[in-house]
Order: C-alpha cells, then sequence, then structure tokens
C-alpha cells in the first residue's frame, strides 16, 4: 500500500515581473494615437509573454489596447489595430505581444492594471479554463471555423483588475501554413463578426473571468501559443 502523503502545499506567488519603463509607455501611447476612430487606451499586462527573437524563445511585456465605449466588433477599426501591434514590438523590443481588451480602459501604473490572482495548475484553475475553451470551441463548431482556423488557444491569465480572485481571458485565433510562421484571424474576415461576438459574450458570462482580450500579435514576434 502506498502510505498516505499530506498535499503538498502551494508556492508562495511570485511578484509581477517589473513593469516597462516610462519612455517605453510614452512609445506605445504615441504609437496608440494612429487608431483614428477613437482613444485608445495603453494597459501593460502583469506578465511576461514567450516570444520568437532569431532562433530563441524570449520573454517579454504583453500590452493590452481598449477603447473607452463598448464597441461591436464590426464598428471596430481591426486593420489599424493590427498595424499598431505590428508597429509596437518594432519601436518598444521589450514587448512581444498586444492585444485588444473587452472592458472599460485601465490607467497605467494603478494598482488595478498590477492586480494578479494568485494561478496554479490546480482543479478549479483548470475548471475555470475549461469553461472558457468549450465556449470558445461551441462557437467556433457552429460557425464551422475548425477547419478555416489552424489553431485557437485559450490562454487564461491571472489579471484581476481589482476583482478578488478573478483572471482573465485571452483569444488567439492563429493562422498558419507551417507553424513557424503565421498571423491573428482577422475579424471580418477569417473571423465572422458574429462569431466573435458569441465568443466574448460568451467567455464573460464565465464566472470568475473579468476580462477577455483578442490576441493582435503575428508570429513572429509572438508565438503560436502563450508561455
Amino acid at each position: 500500500l502506498t502510505p498516505h502523503r499530506k498535499a503538498t502545499p502551494s508556492p508562495p506567488a511570485a511578484p509581477p515581473p517589473p513593469p516597462l519603463s516610462e519612455p517605453d509607455v510614452a512609445i506605445v501611447t504615441q504609437v496608440a494615437k494612429e487608431y483614428k476612430k477613437a482613444p485608445l487606451s495603453v494597459c501593460e499586462l502583469p506578465v511576461r509573454s514567450v516570444g520568437v527573437q532569431g532562433d530563441k524563445r524570449s520573454y517579454k511585456a504583453a500590452i493590452a489596447l481598449s477603447l473607452a465605449q463598448e464597441t461591436p466588433a464590426k464598428d471596430i477599426d481591426w486593420p489599424s489595430l493590427f498595424a499598431i501591434a505590428r508597429r509596437i514590438p518594432s519601436d518598444v523590443p521589450g514587448i512581444s505581444r498586444t492585444c485588444f481588451m473587452w472592458g472599460p480602459p485601465v490607467a497605467p501604473s494603478t494598482s488595478s492594471q498590477r492586480d494578479v490572482t494568485p494561478t496554479y495548475c490546480s482543479q478549479d484553475v483548470m475548471d475555470l479554463l475549461r469553461k472558457a475553451d468549450a465556449v470558445v470551441t461551441a462557437v467556433m463548431i457552429k460557425y464551422k471555423l475548425e477547419y478555416s482556423l489552424s489553431q485557437v488557444p485559450v490562454v487564461l491569465l491571472p489579471c484581476a483588475f481589482d476583482q478578488p480572485g478573478a483572471r482573465s481571458i485571452v483569444i488567439r485565433p492563429f493562422i498558419t501554413r507551417d507553424f513557424m510562421t503565421g498571423k491573428p484571424a482577422v475579424p471580418g474576415e477569417e473571423m465572422p463578426f458574429d462569431a466573435l461576438e458569441e465568443m466574448i459574450k460568451g467567455v464573460r458570462a464565465v464566472p470568475g473571468i473579468v476580462r477577455v482580450c483578442y490576441d493582435l500579435t503575428s508570429k513572429p514576434p509572438g508565438t503560436t501559443e502563450w508561455e
């Protein structure tokens, strides 16, 4: 018989990574002004995301862009967002990933921006991620996107944004031929607006999820998945 073992306690939560420098934030804010339909807010997510740099992986900052008003997917200027997402890593080498985030803007350098929920591979955390993933998968099947989209990672982030115990989700619809390079699916083209709206609405309705993001990053500089 195997002797009973006490459960190993979770390690202490690691502190969030150091924020970007003020000059870097100023550059990103200036680039975001290229979005002409409405002011874009810039939020540095309190994580480091894996990217591709030459033949090596790198772990750099991730940025989320937001609009002040809740805007239907069909009314968002996606070409401008993708252009901004391509430029940001070029102008600020310390950033490897850019997302669009639904919900009210988060002020930079505030407690809300740096707020995280300790997150481990526990049963409750995995169940939360499965619920969000099930929403996205069901919409993909409904709109017959399971073959046109190469991969759609659903990523759980520890970002709580002043909601105790909450977490956030990133949806990463990705198109590639060889997984060496690739691009995010463009809403209104490879990703139908109605499908995207259903994904966002469904994931936001999952208890414990406070924000939903859409990954705008090509590969390179971002990898297909998050890590």
